[in-house]
């Protein structure tokens, strides 16, 4: 779907495989299926859809990530490992109360 230019089709099956990976503790291919699918929906035009699947997919990045981070990264005290759950948690809270559409400032 890639190579046929369907980045609708192409983010669907990249973020099945990226979860598909996950669930067999494959976090390095993981990471590989959302960076992907992420590149790609990053091209699409802005809205709340596009934004309900980039969080997803900035979830399923996220957990693999924190499995395959340096050890620094899952310590308690790391300031990475705190930002990262963090961002977890809000991504998650957000989801939950129904929000359409955040805006973050870096």
């Amino acid at each position: 779907f890639e190579q046929g230019r369907d980045a609708a089709r192409s983010v669907t099956y990249l973020q099945l495989a990226g979860d598909r990976a996950r669930s067999r503790s494959a976090f390095r291919e993981a990471r590989l299926h959302y960076d992907r699918a992420l590149g790609l929906l990053r091209r699409e035009p802005a809205g709340p859809a596009r934004d309900e699947r980039e969080l997803d997919l900035l979830m399923g990045l996220g957990a693999a990530s924190m499995a395959t981070s340096a050890p620094s990264a899952t310590n308690p005290s790391s300031t990475h490992g705190r930002r990262m759950r963090s961002t977890i948690v809000i991504l998650t809270t957000v989801r939950r109360a129904g929000i359409q559409s955040i805006r973050c400032r870096a």
